[in-house]
Parts: structure tokens; C-alpha cells; sequence
């Protein structure tokens, strides 16, 4: 059988190898680092192939996966019996990667209700009009009233932000981070980072890497971010009320509205690394304390803040007495209308508070 080869591909590396053969000591470490960056080139290629197509069936995009993976590791093990077939392993690992590498994000896709619309904002002078707040009535986890609601904020009358950090099925190395700004008697605004799910599409931490998904920055009311968290999924839910200036808020605020703005006309990729619940809060924090550090496993996030002394009516009490009096499941769980939800778990914070001085 003849072997496939590239004829000009072969002069180079002759060449190169000729060149090389003058220095065996820069050989070696051009070798040692060309097989590094070759393996894990294939191994992300192998990636794509198993968690970044969408066309393929996922048996065949697994065996065509573990194929690649392991041609790619005989390769190495073996090289130099696969010298010559490193050009036709290159190109199809090239092949792979670019129609990937050159995916856009979209806002035009059959979106589940949830994720179906771009929240975006209009300012005139202290007046904030805020689209597509997101406002939805459950039943249950999968059955609900879809309603996207249009409301007007005073920036003058942004006071305060609160913190929140959900965990579930007693997983306590993550969790799901969310923020919430305080405008007075004009109300509440919750903002959650999220995937942006089409229909027939679930959620995997492995997609999220290989451009699966657009990120959305939902805003919306605090009956619907939060209470679908405590009252429906059953997730455990922590809200800390923040110690920050309200220029500071307002600061962060205004980066919110940019945001949702800039999303709606430009679409981006969720990633699970480095475009996620945390690391785009992490990014308006950062319009205020430009050391602010990305944060990978975000479980223990409440722990360093309050550490820092970032939350209000912290003085005197400890890290543990403190969670639990912010643990809100408890405040209303019981609740048959979320009516009231928002009053009702901020009052039992404040009342756990006062009773562990």
C-alpha cells in the first residue's frame, strides 16, 4: 500500500532537519517542545470533536474522538514511525480546528423561554428605562408564565447591592453567583449570568468551553432569579448585603447597562473558564477595584469577602453565625405567594443579625 505524503512538506522538514542536525542540543528542545505543543493541539482538536459539534452524532463525534486522540498519542510514543505521517495528522487536525476556531456567536437562534430575550437599556439624564426584565411566574421548575416586563429606575435612588451565591445537590466548591441592585422605592433589579440555552439543548461544563453557547446577562426580578432557586429547585441560597460605596454601585450599575447594550447588538460565546457567572461580575467589580482576582472555584467566594470585611453588619460575628443568618431557604421556604419575597428573607437576615450580637 503507498504511503500518502506531501511532497513539499517533506523538503521542509528535510531542510530543517539538516539545519538542526548542527545543534543536537536545540534539536532536542525544539523536538521536546514542537510534540508538546502537537499533543495538546490534539487533544483539544479531540475536544471539539467529542463537546464542540453540533451536527455530528454523538456516538460517531466519540469514536472519531477517541480515533484522533489516539492517533495523536501513537504519534508521540512512536514517532519516529510516524514521521511521515505527521503532515496528513496536521492537516486534519487543522481541518478540525478552523471551521471552529472561526464560529460566531449568534442572538438568532429557537432560544428556550427563558433565555429568549436580550435585556437592554435606555438612559435619559437620572431616568433608567430597562427592557425585557425578566418576571416569570412558576409552578414548577419546567412549568411557568412567561412575561417580560419594561420598568424605570432613578439612578439617584441606587442605595445598595447585595450579594448572592447558590449551591446545589450539596456541591460546595461552586456555586452560582448573582448581584442585586438596590433602587429604594423604585424596587429591586437581580442580575444573573448565564448560559443562553437553545431549545433541545441542555446545559454541560465541557461544552461551555468549545463555543456551544452565547452568554446572556439576564436582569430581572428577584421572585423569579431567586425564587426559582429556593422555592422550585430547591438549591440553597445565600444573599450577603454588600458594604459598598454608592458611587461605587452606580459605577457597576452603568457596566451592567453597557453590557446587556453591547450583548444585544454583539453577541459573545459563554465560557466556562474564562466567561462565566463569577469571572463577569469579577469584571464590573473591577470598574471599582482594579485588583479584584479571577476566581476559577468560586464555592468559598462569600467566605473571602466577608474575610475582607465586604459585607454590611459583619462586625463582631463569625463567618459561620453570619452564613446561616444570610441562608434565605429557611425565610421562605414556607411561602405559598412570593408576593412579599424580597421583605420577607431581607427581614430575617436582619433579625438573625441582631439576635448573634
Amino acid at each position: 500500500m503507498r504511503r500518502f505524503t506531501f511532497p513539499a512538506s517533506s523538503v521542509i522538514f528535510r531542510r530543517l532537519r539538516d539545519f538542526l542536525d548542527l545543534r543536537p542540543r536545540l534539536r532536542k528542545m525544539l523536538r521536546i517542545a514542537f510534540y508538546a505543543v502537537y499533543f495538546c493541539f490534539g487533544v483539544w482538536c479531540s475536544g471539539i470533536l467529542v463537546y464542540g459539534t453540533r451536527n455530528l452524532p454523538e456516538a460517531l463525534s466519540g469514536v472519531l474522538a477517541a480515533g484522533l486522540f489516539l492517533t495523536v498519542l501513537l504519534s508521540v510514543i512512536f514517532r519516529k514511525r510516524f514521521v511521515p505521517f505527521l503532515p496528513t495528522i496536521l492537516l486534519i487536525l487543522f481541518l478540525i480546528f478552523i471551521p471552529w476556531s472561526l464560529r460566531r456567536p449568534s442572538n438568532d437562534r429557537d432560544w428556550q423561554p427563558s433565555f429568549s430575550r436580550n435585556p437592554y437599556a435606555v438612559i435619559d439624564g437620572d431616568k433608567v428605562t430597562v427592557f425585557h426584565v425578566r418576571n416569570f411566574r412558576y409552578r414548577t421548575t419546567d412549568q411557568f408564565d412567561v412575561r417580560y416586563e419594561t420598568r424605570t429606575y432613578r439612578l439617584s435612588r441606587l442605595r445598595g447591592l447585595d450579594f448572592a451565591l447558590s449551591h446545589w445537590d450539596g456541591i460546595s466548591v461552586i456555586g452560582h453567583t448573582m448581584l442585586s441592585f438596590d433602587f429604594g422605592e423604585d424596587g429591586r433589579l437581580a442580575l444573573s449570568v448565564e448560559t443562553r440555552l437553545a431549545k433541545n439543548v441542555e446545559q454541560g461544563t465541557f461544552q461551555g468551553i468549545f463555543k456551544q453557547y452565547e452568554v446572556l446577562w439576564i436582569l430581572a426580578d428577584e421572585r423569579d432569579l431567586f425564587g426559582l432557586r429556593t422555592n422550585y429547585r430547591k438549591e440553597e441560597l445565600y444573599v450577603y448585603p454588600l458594604n459598598v460605596e454608592p458611587e461605587a454601585v452606580r459605577t457597576m450599575f452603568l457596566g451592567t447597562i453597557e453590557k446587556i447594550n453591547r450583548l444585544k447588538e454583539t453577541p459573545e460565546f459563554y465560557n466556562t473558564l474564562t466567561e462565566n457567572c463569577t469571572t463577569s461580575l469579577i469584571s464590573l467589580i473591577r470598574l471599582v477595584a482594579p485588583k479584584a482576582r479571577m476566581i476559577l472555584l468560586n464555592g468559598n467566594l462569600d467566605f473571602r469577602a466577608w474575610r475582607h470585611g465586604v459585607f454590611k453588619f459583619s462586625e463582631g460575628v463569625e463567618f459561620d453565625t453570619y452564613q446561616d443568618a444570610c441562608h434565605i431557604n429557611r425565610y421562605v421556604e414556607e411561602l405559598s405567594d412570593l408576593k412579599d419575597y424580597s421583605s420577607v428573607f431581607r427581614r430575617g437576615i436582619r433579625t438573625s443579625l441582631d439576635a448573634s450580637r
